[in-house]
């Protein structure tokens, strides 16, 4: 089982967030989002027509090879802290597969409706940190894709 270390993580992360950045921002206003926000699972407003949403980016880089994605329900099992699924208070997630530079942009309420279901459907899965784990359900990209705008960047 691999073991994911969070530091490598969050390098990967923000790398990931700037290149989002630079390709969203083609098409509305970004605007980084304060720490205040950044733990309620917002990481950035966008103003778009004269609207803005706020949204909170993904990165999965395990998805292309899998052909699912890890929608977290745990974030630490320590704590049995909530995962983003649960915990985010954006309005869309951003989920992004950096190796086919593709984006899975879906309404929170839309998955949230499907996680009961979900967790009925499909399987469970840890992700071993050092310490801890994260733990979330992997739902098929083709299940994903079904309520989200698909973005080839």
């Amino acid at each position: 089982m691999k073991i994911f270390d969070f530091e490598e993580q969050l390098v990967e992360g923000e790398e990931a967030e700037a290149y989002l950045d630079s390709e969203f921002s083609k098409f509305a206003e970004i605007k980084k989002v304060g720490m205040d926000l950044q733990k309620k699972g917002i990481d950035r407003a966008f103003r778009m027509d004269g609207k803005i949403i706020t949204v909170e980016y993904k990165a999965d880089r395990r998805a292309t090879l899998t052909g699912n994605a890890f929608i977290e329900t745990i974030s630490v099992s320590t704590t049995f802290a909530e995962g983003w699924a649960k915990k985010t208070q954006a309005d869309w997630i951003v989920y992004f597969l950096p190796q086919e530079l593709k984006v899975y942009m879906f309404p929170v309420k839309e998955m949230r409706k499907r996680l009961n279901d979900w967790r009925k459907t499909y399987p469970t899965r840890k992700a071993q940190n050092k310490g801890y784990y994260s733990q979330g359900l992997l739902v098929p990209l083709t299940e994903i894709e079904t309520f989200s705008k698909v973005i080839q960047l």
